[in-house]
């Protein structure tokens, strides 16, 4: 921003300098100054990268990955997928992860696995796409809910699949298998 304004300001000036005095700018001034600008440029994010190598050094610096993640900006995503995971059977489960966005669900998708995680690439799964045995999370989604008293989903479009079982329920937060 600043500093490239500053340094195009001092090639025009220079320009206008030569003009005015009636000499053909020279090309190394030109250089010179062009270079002295993407020097002080570097030299500032050079400035950030350092002080972004402390604070995370700070923060994460001698901890487990699972006490890193727990302090990250993800904490309360690794913490609904440290939830998760002490409800499903070992790996490999299959588990859809149906989310309001794409980020969501890629985010909760990374702390779930080894599991088998899937509508993560491509569409979303349909209820005639689980399988008995499935788990079903869904998190922010507004496509889908748990109706309590059938105990199944139900998709917006009238869709609906049995669920044997509700694992968490919590305030838009639910863990189902799939009947």
């Amino acid at each position: 921003g600043a500093l490239a304004g500053l340094c195009w300001g001092f090639i025009g000036a220079y320009l206008v300098w030569a003009r005015r005095r009636k000499q053909a700018p020279a090309r190394r001034m030109i250089a010179f100054i062009f270079l002295a600008g993407w020097m002080l440029l570097d030299l500032r994010w050079q400035a950030n990268l350092w002080r972004q190598l402390g604070d995370t050094a700070a923060a994460f610096a001698g901890k487990s990955t699972e006490e890193k993640h727990a302090s990250g900006v993800d904490r309360e995503l690794y913490a609904l997928a440290q939830r998760v995971l002490a409800k499903l059977p070992q790996p490999p489960a299959r588990i859809a992860v149906l989310a309001r966005n794409d980020s969501l669900r890629f985010r909760v998708a990374y702390f779930l696995y080894p599991h088998s995680v899937n509508g993560i690439f491509g569409p979303e799964p349909r209820p005639g796409d689980l399988r008995t045995g499935d788990h079903v999370l869904l998190f922010f989604y507004d496509s889908a809910a748990y109706d309590r008293d059938t105990q199944a989903l139900v998709w917006t479009d009238g869709q609906r699949r049995s669920v044997d079982e509700l694992l968490i329920e919590s305030r838009d937060v639910a863990l189902v298998r799939v009947r």
